[in-house]
């Protein structure tokens, strides 16, 4: 049942619905809308029509909260789907923050879980922040403190475990923008100060832009700092094939004293950024319009690499045998490079070009085509490819054209071919 409400808030005409979830449905405690200006802070589990954080409901502890704004609309203040800022224990797990259209001025966070009393855990776990057509501006001038975007946020103090883990900031469409002081978005966060025995942990979290436009931003997986140990493993970054991506964003996988199995998917070309670090593992999907000497990823900093490289071709791709592709093109590349490249798709391999050699700079990391498939559709003569490190110098010869062939296009004996002929071919 629905209970529609409207009054007046600093001049903005407020409607709001507010109701609880029917049992079909998911089993949220509290479904808020806001669909008209609003000038202080939202939180989703709060026990007023208007959504204010000034009167919250501890008993609400799944809420769903969406964003509807008429065009010119916004929401000034900081978004919560749930907040849990009590002296116990806190939690904050399975609230949904969609973003559908309007202004969004201030920080955003799917759960928050932040202890004031000491020596108490925190937890935030499988909580969204949706955007699918909002503009997150960052322009608040009353909340200057609070611009950040977190799935999940988890703070403590003095002899606890602050613990972020399966959240996620999933971008659709809209603009999700940053200030020139660089806001940060994360999908996971947490924090445990004040005793050697404290600890965080940040797992399983992700960031996915698969539309829309992002720009100005620290995208981090997850991040997580300690006064005694704090981890940061599992958590990923994911940039679509249709995404937007400003070249002053910076890409992080997870960022604490140790981190590990942190990862990048990047599943369109010609994307470039401003520093990436703090992954172990970098899954390219090269789309099939990328050819010879393309690039993924450029980098107008620094770079890191990773342990592990894995490469997926898209159906159609013309790559050949000997053709090459930039990975990272960076200002500086940091780390050992890996020994290998994984294939992800059947038929396809590769090869890591040592740095410095002939086609790859030092701050290049690249890969060449060392076999396709056997339906590839379309294989260039022999005489076209470039050639690989160690080939033999006759493969220039009519044999190595004639048997570069599809077995239906092969003659039944080979032709003799004129030494100049031959000679033009290598």
């Amino acid at each position: 049942m629905k209970h529609p409400v409207s009054n007046a808030l600093g001049g903005a005409a407020l409607a709001l619905s507010l109701a609880f979830a029917p049992m079909s449905a998911q089993a949220y405690d509290n479904i808020l809308t806001i669909n008209a200006t609003i000038i202080n802070s939202v939180c989703g589990n709060s026990n007023r029509a208007d959504g204010s954080c000034l009167l919250i409901n501890p008993f609400y502890f799944s809420n769903l909260l969406t964003i509807a704004l008429p065009a010119g609309d916004y929401v000034e203040g900081p978004v919560y789907g749930r907040w849990d800022g009590s002296s116990g224990p806190t939690v904050a797990s399975g609230n949904v923050v969609n973003l559908e259209s309007g202004e969004l001025k201030a920080g955003i966070t799917g759960g928050d879980a932040e202890s004031t009393d000491v020596d108490r855990n925190a937890t935030a776990s499988v909580n969204e922040v949706n955007f699918s057509g909002a503009n997150r501006s960052g322009a608040s001038t009353n909340w200057p403190w609070n611009k950040d975007i977190y799935g999940g946020l988890a703070k403590c103090t003095g002899n606890c475990i602050a613990e972020a883990s399966g959240n996620t900031v999933s971008i659709t469409g809209g603009r999700v923008g940053g200030t020139i002081t660089l806001d940060k978005l994360y999908g996971g966060f947490s924090g445990s100060v004040g005793t050697s025995a404290s600890v965080a942990a940040a797992s399983n979290n992700r960031v996915s832009i698969t539309s829309g436009t992002v720009e100005n931003l620290v995208i981090n997986g997850g991040l997580t700092y300690a006064s005694g140990s704090s981890t940061a493993s599992g958590n990923t970054v994911e940039i679509g094939e249709n995404a937007n991506i400003g070249s002053a964003v910076w890409l992080f996988g997870g960022t604490a004293d140790i981190s590990s199995n942190n990862t990048l998917i990047l599943r369109q070309r010609g994307v470039t950024v401003e520093q990436m670090c703090s992954f172990q593992n970098l899954d390219f999907h090269v789309p099939a319009d990328l050819t010879d000497g393309g690039s993924m990823l450029s980098v107008n900093g620094s770079s890191c690499l990773a342990l592990t490289v894995s490469i997926e071709v898209a159906a159609g791709s013309m790559l050949d045998v000997g053709d090459r592709i930039v990975l990272i093109d960076a200002q500086a590349l940091i780390g050992n490079r890996p020994d290998s490249a994984a294939s992800l798709t059947p038929g396809y391999a590769f090869s890591i070009i040592p740095s410095g050699t002939q086609g790859s700079s030092v701050n290049q990391f690249v890969v060449e085509v060392t076999a396709v498939p056997s339906t590839h559709p379309g294989l260039k003569p022999v005489a076209q490819r470039p050639r690989l490190e160690g080939m033999d110098s006759q493969c220039g010869s009519a044999t190595c054209l004639v048997h570069s062939l599809p077995p239906a296009q092969k003659p039944a004996s080979i032709p003799s071919v004129p030494a100049a002929a031959t000679a033009n071919m290598r």
